[in-house]
């Protein structure tokens, strides 16, 4: 391959389907799944994803500016010397026109992948909350979210 289709092919990487694992967008709920729920997630803290079936997925996330974090994901697959694990970029990118008596017009210009987090078999929504947290949208009927202290997690020699 080229240089330039390299490039067009890194723009449309999928880390979830490279993995070949299938994923499920535990975003949004369906019928009778009640409602989506939003969990702040401040720079310190992880998020802990379980899914009813499956290993849990550790997400940490970094607020590099509001309306950008980066993120690292791993599968905390039990006896498992190596365990999955990736990392990503999210931010949100929005046209504003002025409009009369101080309001704007907004429109968002990036794509919906660019809002969501690919974790290995999880994805879910994101959006900025300040200089020093995120959201995370979650049905809990599909799956388990709590904030965790990250030390817990750290991994030894």
């Amino acid at each position: 391959m080229g240089r330039i289709a390299n490039m067009v092919a890194a723009l449309f990487y999928v880390p979830s389907l490279a993995l070949g694992a299938s994923s499920i967008n535990i975003s949004k709920c369906g019928a009778g799944q009640g409602e989506t729920q939003a969990i702040g997630v401040p720079n310190d803290k992880g998020v802990l994803v379980e899914l009813r079936s499956g290993a849990p997925v550790l997400i940490e996330l970094n607020t590099v500016r509001n309306g950008e974090a980066t993120y690292r994901w791993r599968l905390l697959a039990a006896n498992q010397i190596h365990s999955p694990s990736g990392h990503g970029r999210v931010f949100e990118d929005y046209e504003r026109t002025p409009l009369p008596y101080g309001n704007d017009l907004v429109v968002r210009k990036n794509g919906e992948n660019d809002l969501r987090i690919f974790a290995g078999p999880v994805v879910m929504d994101w959006s900025a909350k300040d200089k020093w947290s995120s959201w995370l949208y979650f049905c809990p009927k599909l799956a388990k979210v709590q904030l965790v202290d990250l030390t817990q997690y750290q991994r030894r020699p």
